[in-house]
């Protein structure tokens, strides 16, 4: 259990450094275009928002896994929480998966 814990944690960790450069990017490039005369808004963009809210819950979650394996002694359902992400994304694996096997190609 630890060593999936922290396995996890890191696949979380690496996540929220990926968003959090793709949201420092998609900042500067607002703010470089906004010295060019392009006004738009930041969160105009959906993009923008999603990479915001990514961000902040993988942040959250390696933040919750690292605090669950460095106190062992937490309460199972604690531990548990950091793999409903991760089981959500399993899930859909096998519902595309499934999709692609049983629906001759069409997805609609």
């Amino acid at each position: 259990m630890k060593t999936a814990l922290l396995v996890t944690t890191i696949l979380y960790l690496v996540s929220f450094l990926y968003t959090a450069y793709l949201l420092s990017i998609t900042l500067f490039v607002h703010f470089a275009n906004k010295n060019l005369g392009h006004q738009d808004e930041y969160f105009g963009d959906v993009t923008n928002t999603i990479y915001l809210v990514l961000t902040l819950g993988f942040g959250l979650f390696a933040g919750i896994g690292w605090y669950a394996y460095r106190h062992p002694n937490l309460h199972a359902v604690f531990k548990w929480l950091v793999f409903i992400p991760l089981g959500l994304v399993l899930a859909y694996l096998i519902f595309a998966i499934f999709i692609l096997i049983f629906g001759a190609g069409r997805w609609n």
